[in-house]
Formats: structure tokens, sequence, C-alpha cells
């Protein structure tokens, strides 16, 4: 791995999931995990987050894990946003793991036109999610 993961972001609706893409993360060495668990309220949080403390603008995430179907706003929609450059305090360039129970091709392709870096199938396991999290770091 070239750097450490110090900052991650997850948003997933799935409350163990969230847990196991936090011990990966953690697995990998990061020291703070941010979780949303669906995508309006990642936008809606970022921004409180960043007038109320700054914390997101000064400390951006070295990756973030999105979930393709959730409620409100997809990992799909956040994924072309993230990529846009709307996002205060996300580098649009940030590494992107899109994970999902929807397999396929079409899926894939999808993704990589959003900009997702990794597109991962569920279920899957902790060393599948490391070895993702070294494959963009």
């Amino acid at each position: 791995m070239n750097h450490k993961v110090r900052r991650a972001l997850i948003v997933e609706d799935d409350v163990y999931m969230r847990k196991l893409i936090r011990i990966a993360v953690e697995m990998c060495g990061c020291k703070e995990v941010v979780e949303v668990d669906n995508g309006s309220l990642f936008f809606r949080g970022t921004n409180l987050e960043r007038q109320e403390s700054g914390a997101i603008a000064k400390n951006t995430s070295d990756i973030v894990f999105l979930d393709w179907l959730m409620p409100d706003f997809d990992g799909m929609a956040c994924a072309r946003r993230i990529r846009s450059g709307a996002v205060d305090g996300l580098d649009a360039d940030v590494p992107i793991i899109m994970l999902t129970g929807n397999a396929g091709a079409e899926g894939k392709q999808l993704a990589a036109d959003a900009g997702v870096n990794v597109f991962l199938t569920k279920p899957l396991n902790v060393q599948e999610m490391s070895a993702a999290i070294r494959s963009v770091v």
C-alpha cells in the first residue's frame, strides 16, 4: 500500500455491512471512519459537519465506500456527484469502492461510467474488502 488510509467514509444502509467495512479499513491502518446510512444523509451530514467544525474540509477522506441501492439517494448518484467535484471537502479523485447485491456486467459498466474504482458484489468477506482497499490506495 502506498499510503495509509487515515480517514474513510462509508455510505451504506446495512449496519452489518458498515461493520465489515469498518473492520477492513481499520485493518489497513485507518484511524477515523465516518458512517452514514443513506446517500441523502451523506450530503446533508457533510454540509452540516463542514459548517459546524470544518472536519470534512480539513480532513478529506482517503477512500469512500458506497452501497449501490439505498433509500433516497443511491450509490451511483453519490459517485457521480463526488466525481463532479460538487461535494465540499471530498477530492473528486478520491478512490470509490461500490458494494452491491446486484452482480453483472451491466452493473459494473454503470459503476465504471459513474467513476467507481472497484465494484464488489455482496456477500463478501473482510479479506476481499481489504484487498480492494489495497488495490486503490
